[in-house]
């Protein structure tokens, strides 16, 4: 990883190949589970079981939700209507 991306360190728990791309659960050394996509494009080792691996990312692409939100932080509250005008 480029120097000054974020990381987050986990060991791979689950894989599962959706076609164009493979879904991976990662646990953190704090346990929570995080998932992660990598495209299919390549053909190269995929990981396993039991890997460690490292996440990362670029910070332009970071955001905070507020917590005070709870399940709904960061959802458009626009949507949020719409989607329950369609359920009644």
């Amino acid at each position: 990883l480029p120097i000054g991306h974020n990381r987050i360190y986990g060991t791979v728990t689950d894989v599962s190949y959706t076609g164009v791309s493979t879904q991976y659960l990662v646990e953190t050394p704090w346990g929570q589970s995080i998932i992660a996509f990598e495209q299919n494009s390549i053909v190269r080792d995929r990981c396993e079981l039991g890997d460690p691996v490292v996440l990362g990312w670029a910070p332009e692409h970071t955001f905070g939700l507020d917590p005070a939100e709870g399940l709904n932080a960061g959802l458009d509250h626009a949507v949020l209507e719409l989607e329950s005008d369609t359920e009644a």
